[in-house]
C-alpha cells in the first residue's frame, strides 16, 4: 500500500516538477525581454559627463541629442549606440579583429585567420596615433559613452550575448576605427577577380577572358601588355583553395548607390536639392542608425554608423553631403620570387629581402588556441599563406602577396569625417576631403549658398604601367606602385553649366584621364535613367525627387530586350512569353510577371554562354553581365556554341533554348512547387540577423523579415539578387538601406529613412516598424528638438554627471543580474540544439 501510495505520489510528482520548471523559464524569459529594452525616460547620472545631456527621442527611436559641448554630445550618441545596437558593434569589431572564433568556435577560423593576416587590429592601434588630437577626443568621449552604458546599465544585456554565452568587453576607441577598414574591404574585391581571371586563363584564349570581363573596352588589348608575361614563364598556379576565399563579410552584389544634385536655377524653391540611397547588403538591423545632434556651435542630422562618432552621411546647419563608392581599383596582387630557403623575396633591386613576420594567436571556443605565422613583404601580406600555411601552394618558387590602400597605417579619414560635419562652405568642406584616404568614395555635395559640387577624394595608387588584371611580378620596377595621385588632379566638378550632378559608381572620368582609376565602374544605367528623369524636372521638388528615388524602370531590360528577342521561336511557350516581353517597357513592377520571366531569362542565357567554358569556375563567375550578354549578341556570337558538343549552336538556339529552360524553373519555383506568376512572389527584400536566423521556431519569429520589392539590380530603386544562390536567385538582398531628401532652402524639411528600425532588440516595437514604411517609399523628418516637442509619444532621458545613484533601482533592475546569467545559461543549452551550430 505504502509503495503503491509513493508510486502515484512520484508519477504525480515529475509532472508538477516539469511544469514548474516550464513556470520558471517562462518567467524568467518574460522578465528578462521586459528588462532588455532600454529605457528612454528619467534621470542617469554618469562619471565621465562633463554637464547635462537631454536624449528626447520620437516614436521611432530616432534620439535628438542636445548637448552644451562637442565631448558630451559624443558621449551620449555612443550610450543610444550601446542601448540600441550593442551587439552589433561588438560583432562588428570581433570581425575586423579576428575574434569570432572566441564565440563561435571553430566556425569562425576562416574569418579569423584572413582578419589576422589583414592585420586590422594592429593597424588602428597605429592609426589612431596619427589622428588629429580633435578626433582622438572625438573618439574617446564616444568609448566614454557606451562603457558608461556598460557600466550602469539598467537593461539586460541584449539576447545574442545569452545565445552565443559570453559577455562584452569594454569599448576602446581603437575599436571605432575598425569599421573603417571593414567598409574599405567590403567595397573592393578587385583581388579576388584578380585571381579568378588568372585561373580563366587556362580556360580559355586571352581575347575571351578580357571580353569576358571587359565588354564595353574596345579594342581588346592582351594579357601580354598587362603582365609582362614577355619577362615571366607564366602566371602562377590558382589553387582552388585559395580561390574559394572570401572577405567574411555577407556575400552581395558590388557597386551600387545613387547621389545626385540639382542646382537652385532647376528647383521650385531656387535653392539645390541633393538625394543619395547607399546601397549595402540588408541585415537586421540595418547599418544605418538615425540621429539628430545639437550642441551650442552645430547641430547635425542624418545617418550614422553603431560603434562609430561619426556622422557617415546627413548635414548640419548650412552644409550637406551623399555618398556612392567610386569602384576603384586600390588593390593589386604581387606574386613574389622566394629564394632558395624560401625566408626571402626578391626586390626590384636584384636583392632578396627578408618577410616581416608575427604570431597571430587565435583563441577558439572548445579546443586549443591556434597560433598562426603571418608574412608581409614590403607591399603586403602573403595572401597566399592562408591556404597551406608558409610552406606555400602557389608554387615551388613563389609566393602572393596583396598591395591595398587600406593596408596603410597613417589613414586620415576619420579626420576627414570630423572635419566634414563641421565645414560651413565648400572651401572648408574640401578642405577636409583632402585627408579622406580608404575607401576612394564619390562625394556629391550641396550647401545653402547654392553651391552644388561632385569630388572623388581618396588614396588612388599610381601605377608604374598595367590596369591591375591580373597578378604582377613583385621583382620588376615595371608594376611597381610609384605614388599617389595628388588630390588637386582627382575627378571633381564645381557648379556644372548644366545644373546638374549624378553619381550611380557609373565611370567618372574619359580615356584621355591622365592616371588609371579602374576599369570596373558599373554600368551607367542607373545614372542614364537618373539624368532622364532629371531632365524631365521642370522644375524639381522634394517630392520629384523622391520619386525618383522609388524609379524602378531597367535601362538594362530596355537595352537587352531588343537583342533577346530577335528570333522566331518555335516553342508556343517560348513564343507567348516574347509576345508579353514585346509590349512590355522594362518597369520591374512586383505585380508583373514580365520582370519575372526576363530575369529568370536572362539569368539562363548566361548559364548557356559559359557554364561549359568555365567548368568549375562557373559558379565564381555567374551574374547577369548584361554588358557581356550585349557584347555576344551583338559581336561575338561564337560565345553561343556549346564547347561540349560536335555541332555549332546558333545564338538564336541558345536563345530560345534558354527560354525554355526559364519557363520551366518557372513553373516550380513557388511554393510546394507551384508556379511563380509574379515578380514580388520571389524578389522580396529579405534581412537577416546573423544569429537569431540560425534558429528554428525563434528565427522565423525575430531573425528574418521579408517584405515583397519592385526593382531590379540595374534600376533606380536598387533591389539587387546574387545570381549565384540557386536556392532564392530572385531574393532582394542589396539595396537603399538609408534614404535621404536634402532641401538647401530649409534644412528642416529634409527626409530620411532607414530599411529596419532604430533598435537590435528582437523585443522592441523599434525592431522593424521603419519596413513597411521603408518599402512604401516613405520618410520621416528630423525636426530640430523644440518642433519635436510639441509632438505626442515624446521620451525624454537626461544624462547628469556626478557617480550613479545607487538606491533608486526598481526591483527589475536588481533582477538584471540574475535574468543575464538565466539567459547565458539557456542561450548555451540552446546553442547546441541549433542546426547551426553543428
Amino acid at each position: 500500500m505504502i509503495s503503491m501510495f509513493r508510486f502515484f505520489s512520484f508519477r504525480f510528482l515529475i509532472p508538477l516538477i516539469l511544469l514548474g520548471c516550464l513556470a520558471v523559464l517562462f518567467l524568467s524569459v518574460y522578465l528578462w525581454s521586459r528588462a532588455s529594452v532600454p529605457k528612454h525616460a528619467g534621470n542617469l547620472a554618469l562619471s565621465g559627463f562633463r554637464e547635462q545631456v537631454s536624449i528626447l527621442r520620437n516614436r521611432r527611436g530616432i534620439p535628438y541629442i542636445q548637448a552644451d559641448n562637442e565631448e558630451d554630445a559624443y558621449a551620449a550618441l555612443g550610450f543610444v549606440h550601446a542601448q540600441d545596437r550593442l551587439w552589433q558593434m561588438d560583432s562588428m569589431r570581433r570581425l575586423a579583429a579576428g575574434r569570432l572564433s572566441e564565440i563561435l568556435g571553430p566556425r569562425g577560423l576562416p574569418s579569423d585567420r584572413m582578419m589576422r593576416l589583414f592585420g586590422f587590429n594592429h593597424l588602428v592601434e597605429t592609426q589612431f596615433q596619427t589622428l588629429n588630437a580633435s578626433t582622438r577626443r572625438i573618439l574617446e568621449s564616444y568609448a566614454l559613452g557606451v562603457n558608461a552604458w556598460l557600466r550602469m546599465r539598467r537593461q539586460a544585456l541584449p539576447v545574442e550575448f545569452a545565445i552565443l554565452d559570453y559577455a562584452p568587453e569594454p569599448w576602446r576607441p581603437q575599436d571605432s576605427l575598425l569599421w573603417g577598414k571593414l567598409m574599405a574591404l567590403q567595397l573592393s574585391g578587385n583581388w579576388r577577380d584578380e585571381l579568378l581571371r588568372t585561373r580563366m586563363l587556362g580556360q580559355l584564349p586571352d581575347h575571351r577572358v578580357l571580353s569576358f570581363w571587359y565588354p564595353d573596352r574596345t579594342p581588346i588589348d592582351t594579357v601580354r601588355i598587362d603582365t609582362g608575361q614577355n619577362q615571366v614563364a607564366a602566371l602562377p598556379e590558382i589553387p582552388d583553395e585559395l580561390l574559394s576565399l572570401l572577405p567574411p563579410l555577407p556575400s552581395s552584389p558590388q557597386g551600387a548607390s545613387n547621389a545626385w544634385a540639382v542646382s537652385g536655377e532647376f528647383t521650385e524653391s531656387g535653392r539645390p536639392l541633393l538625394a543619395n540611397d547607399p546601397h549595402l547588403g540588408f541585415a537586421l538591423p540595418s547599418t544605418w542608425y538615425l540621429a539628430r545632434i545639437e550642441t551650442p556651435s552645430s547641430a547635425r542630422t542624418g545617418a550614422t554608423v553603431a560603434g562609430v562618432p561619426f556622422l557617415i552621411l546627413g548635414h548640419n546647419e548650412t552644409v550637406a553631403w551623399g555618398m556612392t563608392a567610386t569602384q576603384s581599383d586600390l588593390q593589386d596582387v604581387f606574386i613574389e620570387r622566394l629564394s632558395d630557403d624560401g625566408q626571402s623575396y626578391l626586390d626590384t633591386t636584384g636583392r632578396y629581402l627578408p618577410f616581416n613576420t608575427r604570431q597571430e594567436t587565435i583563441v577558439i571556443r572548445g579546443q586549443a588556441d591556434e597560433v598562426m605565422t603571418v608574412r608581409s613583404t614590403r607591399r603586403g601580406p602573403v595572401i597566399s599563406d592562408l591556404v597551406g600555411g608558409i610552406e606555400g601552394v602557389v608554387g615551388a618558387d613563389t609566393v602572393l602577396s596583396l598591395a591595398a590602400t587600406f593596408f596603410d597605417e597613417r589613414d586620415s579619414t576619420p579626420d576627414a569625417l570630423a572635419g566634414m560635419v563641421t565645414a560651413r562652405n565648400w572651401r572648408s568642406f574640401e578642405s577636409a576631403l583632402t585627408l579622406f584616404h580608404t575607401p576612394q568614395v564619390n562625394i556629391v555635395y550641396g550647401d545653402t549658398g547654392g553651391t552644388i559640387a561632385f569630388a572623388a577624394p581618396g588614396s588612388v595608387p599610381v601605377r608604374a604601367s598595367g590596369r591591375g588584371r591580373f597578378p604582377v611580378p613583385g621583382w620588376l620596377d615595371a608594376f611597381a606602385w610609384t605614388g599617389r595621385v595628388p588630390f588637386q588632379l582627382l575627378p571633381r566638378s564645381i557648379n556644372p553649366s548644366e545644373g546638374k550632378l549624378v553619381s550611380a559608381n557609373n565611370a567618372i572620368v574619359a580615356d584621355d584621364y591622365p592616371y588609371f582609376l579602374s576599369d570596373d565602374w558599373a554600368p551607367g544605367y542607373r545614372a542614364t535613367r537618373i539624368f532622364q528623369r532629371l531632365d524631365a524636372l521642370n522644375p524639381a521638388s522634394l517630392e520629384s525627387l523622391s520619386d525618383i528615388q522609388l524609379d524602378t524602370v531597367s535601362e538594362m531590360a530596355r537595352e537587352l530586350m531588343p537583342l533577346m528577342t530577335a528570333f522566331v521561336p518555335r516553342d508556343p511557350e517560348a513564343a507567348e512569353a516574347l509576345s508579353r516581353l514585346a509590349q512590355w517597357d522594362g518597369t520591374m513592377s512586383k505585380d508583373a510577371v514580365e520582370p519575372l520571366v526576363f530575369y529568370a531569362w536572362l539569368r539562363e542565357v548566361n548559364r548557356f554562354l559559359y557554364a561549359d567554358d568555365l567548368g568549375n569556375l562557373f559558379p565564381r563567375a555567374f551574374g547577369l553581365r548584361p554588358r557581356f550578354v550585349r557584347r555576344v549578341l551583338m559581336f561575338e556570337p561564337e560565345w553561343c556554341d556549346d564547347s561540349k558538343t560536335v555541332k555549332t549552336e546558333s545564338c538564336e538556339l541558345l536563345l530560345e533554348s534558354s527560354l525554355i529552360s526559364a519557363l520551366t524553373k518557372l513553373k516550380t519555383m513557388g511554393k510546394d512547387g507551384k508556379p511563380v506568376r509574379r515578380w514580388g512572389d520571389v524578389h522580396q527584400a529579405t534581412f537577416r540577423h546573423p544569429v537569431l536566423s540560425g534558429f528554428p521556431l525563434v528565427g522565423q519569429i525575430w531573425g528574418e523579415r521579408a517584405i515583397e520589392s519592385a526593382g531590379g539590380n540595374y534600376t533606380i530603386n536598387r533591389a539587387a539578387t546574387r545570381t549565384a544562390n540557386e536556392e532564392a536567385p530572385f531574393a532582394d538582398i542589396h539595396g537603399p538601406g538609408f534614404r535621404a531628401i536634402y532641401d538647401f532652402s530649409d534644412l528642416s524639411r529634409s527626409r530620411f529613412m532607414i530599411a529596419t528600425g532604430q533598435s537590435g532588440n528582437p523585443f522592441h516595437e523599434n525592431y522593424d516598424d521603419m519596413m513597411p514604411i521603408w518599402s512604401a517609399g516613405h520618410y520621416v523628418r528630423l525636426k530640430n528638438t523644440q518642433d519635436l516637442e510639441r509632438e505626442n509619444n515624446i521620451s525624454r532621458l537626461t544624462l547628469e554627471p556626478g557617480p550613479s545613484a545607487k538606491d533608486d533601482k526598481s526591483v527589475l533592475d536588481r533582477l538584471i543580474p540574475v535574468l543575464d546569467h538565466i539567459m547565458r545559461k539557456l542561450g548555451s543549452f540552446g546553442r547546441h540544439l541549433s542546426p547551426g551550430s553543428r
